[in-house]
């Protein structure tokens, strides 16, 4: 078999070399307007970060606030022409590799030699998965080139990879003393409960079930009133049965739906002398990283970010320079990985699609607008939290290339899903025959 896979690997080569070119040199040149980007992010925000541009963008996969970050903005521009096109054509290619032999009959004369489709399927597969990783080699050559040279004129950000429990013990021992002039007032205050509040919101479903209600939805529901806790507390207290309606609305266990009206209440008022009691101890305290730090490592990053506090924070707890980048390698590699794995897996589909098919003339056609499809039908998901559950029916839907977190559950079943429908074409294949339609 591996005759057949050096012949085969060969045979096409070029094509591949010819259209990682291309991928390559857009990716280079795409990176290149990073300096300009970077130095008119605040306009450009303004500009695209409003609904109609949001929604035209996101058809394309393109997030603004993710520009901001050299990472991000890899990701953000470049996931169109390596994922997207690179998926859309690995599919082609795979699906060709089957099809256009069959079309000129050169199948008949491999199937004359002493391999058997078994052998001659797995070598394609082979070849094909051997010039993806070939294509992502070169791709991450070219990008850590691009971003190593944009460097330079990248802000800094917060790597989160870097908050772990040492770090976060470590800023909290001896944060407050480096950065001193970090003082709680009401709009920070304001900030945090407000990140606190919407990180509940978007926990685990696992964890938002023992909690006992739907607080997606119910947070959707209270609306505008979560930015002002205060006013909503005395909302609730003078208008009871409203809001218990709405609480029992997204209940899910019985504790809050056979909730009294008494109950409410004494619930409201508690959380309402908790807030209060939270309030009085933030604003005015110099012990902001002491106490509170542990809470949102990532938010209070970002703060000391914001307010230039950087590098005392660094002087006084050495360790907290891994904490800020302007070049986050982890993320790059994580991005690279999801997109790796997807443009295999379309590339397996295409393979498998036109193995187990009979339609030798359109097989390679119809893989093409199968993973058209699958790409903008991802993006059009996204822009819809009702049709979220749909983006499993489609591989990008797989993938998290924000370079945030490398979700391996995802990843893993993505490729079982994919492994299960080349053994069902493989299978197929066998029972085929070739002559030509």
């Amino acid at each position: 078999m591996f005759r057949l896979y050096k012949v085969e690997f060969v045979k096409r080569i070029k094509t591949v070399l010819m259209f990682f070119a291309a991928i390559g040199g857009m990716v280079f040149v795409s990176m290149m307007f990073f300096k300009t980007i970077a130095e008119n992010m605040e306009m450009l925000d303004s500009f695209l970060s409003t609904g109609m541009m949001n929604n035209i963008l996101g058809a394309f996969n393109i997030n603004v606030s993710g520009m901001k970050s050299l990472v991000g903005f890899f990701s953000t521009y470049c996931t169109m022409w390596v994922m997207m096109v690179g998926g859309v054509f690995f599919a082609y290619f795979g699906a060709e590799m089957i099809s256009k032999e069959e079309r000129t009959g050169t199948i008949e004369f491999l199937a004359l030699k002493p391999f058997s489709r078994v052998e001659v399927f797995i070598s394609k597969c082979l070849v094909l998965q051997s010039y993806i990783v070939l294509f992502f080699i070169g791709i991450y050559l070219v990008g850590a080139l691009s971003l190593t040279l944009q460097k330079p004129y990248a802000s800094w950000s917060v790597n989160e990879n870097a908050l772990n429990q040492s770090m976060i013990e470590a800023i909290q021992a001896k944060g407050d003393v480096a950065v001193s002039d970090l003082i709680g007032d009401e709009d920070l205050f304001k900030r945090f409960t407000t990140t606190m509040l919407m990180t509940s919101f978007t926990a685990s479903d696992a964890d938002l079930s023992k909690a006992g209600i739907d607080a997606k939805g119910l947070i959707d529901a209270l609306g505008d009133e979560i930015d002002n806790p205060e006013q909503m507390f005395e909302h609730m207290l003078n208008d009871p049965s409203k809001y218990m309606e709405v609480f029992k609305t997204y209940a899910t266990s019985d504790e809050f739906k056979n909730m009294t009206a008494e109950q409410f209440i004494s619930n409201v008022k508690e959380e309402q002398k908790n807030y209060a009691s939270l309030r009085a101890d933030f604003v005015g305290s110099t012990h902001i990283l002491r106490d509170y730090f542990s809470y949102s490592p990532a938010f209070f990053s970002e703060v000391i970010l914001q307010k230039g506090m950087m590098s005392d924070l660094i002087l006084g707890v050495p360790e907290a320079k891994a904490l800020f980048t302007q070049l986050n390698w982890t993320g790059f590699n994580q991005v690279l990985i999801n997109m790796w794995i997807v443009v295999a897996v379309l590339g397996t589909l295409g393979l498998s699609m036109s193995s187990a098919s009979k339609l030798i003339c359109t097989n390679s056609q119809i893989v093409l607008l199968v993973g058209i499809v699958f790409y903008f039908a991802n993006s059009i998901i996204s822009l819809s939290p009702v049709l979220g559950f749909l983006k499993w029916f489609t591989p990008f839907g797989y993938a998290d290339t924000s370079g945030d977190s490398l979700n391996w559950i995802n990843l893993l079943i993505l490729m079982v899903i994919s492994f299960i429908i080349a053994s069902i074409s493989l299978r197929y294949y066998k029972r085929r025959d070739f002559i030509r339609q």
